[in-house]
């Protein structure tokens, strides 16, 4: 089974801004009246979230109430807002205070536990992040990118009917985001639905465009069904196009092949996979069993008619080791192993494996990256770069770099040129 997944594609939602330095954030209430906020009174909300309750309160009013949530400068909130919010920690409400010819309630919130819980979550912490991320939906009920995540925490859980009651909320806030339906889509997989999971990865790439992710998981259920296969073939073949170093869109490609009795194509792709990493699950079974299919005439064919395998662009060399060559020189990494172009920078990792996780996400979204080792200078160990690329201009890189910012995918970044 080659389903990609869960795909890392809560980077596509885009952040609400982050406080800067010096700013309060806080969730204002404001109604015509007292008696508008009773709902709201710590006895009416008997543990239920405050958010939540005056959300609804507030569309049941008739436009007597308002909600404002901001991060502004002190010196730029009123003084009686000031007043009510002193001493109040993040998910306090105060109480009811004069306000504008009315009645208000304020709640300080903060940011902090749904940074700090996505960063746990690119770090694979995903328990740790889970129990963040639930304090930041208690203060930000309508998060979407924050319900996506705990979906998606649910999902390396394991528990993937939570995972789709989270992802279902999510969806409630943002109803076409193709990042939150295929990650649904990959969850229904696993419990077995797939006509239902064909349906919703459709979906995603009909509001996303052409993905490789979803193209793959979609070949695959269609395979799976028995379903459409020349289809199959066409999605699967369009995948490994777009993200030709991935070595399971390969074996996607040739368990479609081999579903369609394309066996000798089916050896090629499998072939092409275990190039690419010869520890591909499914790539030496499939391969084999591709492999007996075929009459001994068709395997000469194929071996005569075999190609050298076509470089595969932007892929990752190999680390150097002591052994295999020298040591890059101090403070730049190792050009001659990178391809010629530019690059945004998505990140920096004293950790191996925090720089993979943080590549696998982006390869999931079917971005071209690698990863690019350097050393700081004397006294320091290796460090590894993300990098996003390569780009053929200047222009195209900070394109690319604005495109990201706008889908909060890339939130900051360093432009390089390797030539």
């Amino acid at each position: 089974m080659k389903i990609i997944g869960p795909a890392a594609l809560a980077l596509l939602l885009c952040w609400p801004a982050v406080a800067a330095e010096g700013e309060l954030c806080l969730r204002l209430v404001w109604a015509e009246s007292q008696a508008l906020l009773a709902p709201l009174t710590p006895a009416r909300l008997a543990g239920r979230s405050f958010a939540k309750a005056a959300a609804q309160a507030i569309e049941q009013s008739g436009g007597r109430m308002r909600l404002t949530v901001s991060c502004l400068e002190r010196a730029k909130i009123d003084p009686a807002v000031l007043r009510a919010a002193r001493g109040l920690g993040p998910g306090q409400v105060s109480a009811p205070f004069d306000l504008a010819q009315g009645r208000a309630l304020v709640q300080p919130t903060t940011l902090a536990f749904r940074l700090e819980g996505k960063a746990l979550f690119d770090q694979g912490q995903y328990a740790q992040a889970e129990r963040l991320l639930l304090k930041d939906l208690d203060l930000n009920p309508d998060s979407a990118l924050c319900l996506h995540l705990l979906g998606l925490c649910r999902v390396w859980a394991g528990d993937h009917l939570a995972a789709v009651a989270y992802f279902d909320q999510a969806l409630e806030v943002s109803p076409r985001n193709p990042a939150i339906i295929g990650d649904k889509a990959s969850s229904l997989l696993a419990m077995g639905r797939l006509a239902q999971a064909a349906e919703l990865y459709d979906q995603a790439l009909a509001l996303g465009g052409d993905n490789p992710i979803l193209l793959n998981n979609l070949a695959w259920v269609l395979a799976n069904q028995r379903k459409d296969l020349a289809r199959a073939e066409r999605m699967a073949k369009r995948a490994v196009e777009l993200a030709p170093d991935q070595a399971a869109l390969w074996v996607t490609l040739g368990e479609v092949q081999a579903a369609r009795g394309r066996h000798a194509s089916a050896v090629s792709s499998l072939r092409r996979a275990l190039e690419l990493n010869p520890d591909e699950r499914g790539g030496a079974e499939n391969l084999a069993k591709s492999l007996a299919k075929l009459d001994a005439a068709q395997r000469r064919r194929l071996a005569a008619a075999e190609p050298t395998p076509e470089p595969t662009p932007a892929r990752q060399a190999p680390a150097p080791t002591p052994t295999s060559a020298a040591r890059p020189p101090a403070g730049r990494a190792e050009a001659a192993q990178t391809p010629t172009g530019y690059y945004l920078q998505a990140g920096s990792h004293p950790d191996e494996a925090q720089a993979q996780a943080q590549l696998a996400q982006w390869r999931a979204l079917g971005q071209a990256c690698l990863l690019e080792q350097w050393r700081g200078g004397a006294g320091l160990g290796p460090w590894w770069r993300v990098l996003l690329g390569p780009l053929a201009s200047r222009e195209a890189a900070l394109a690319r770099a604005e495109e990201l910012r706008r889908q909060g995918a890339l939130e900051r970044w360093v432009l390089l040129w390797r030539p």
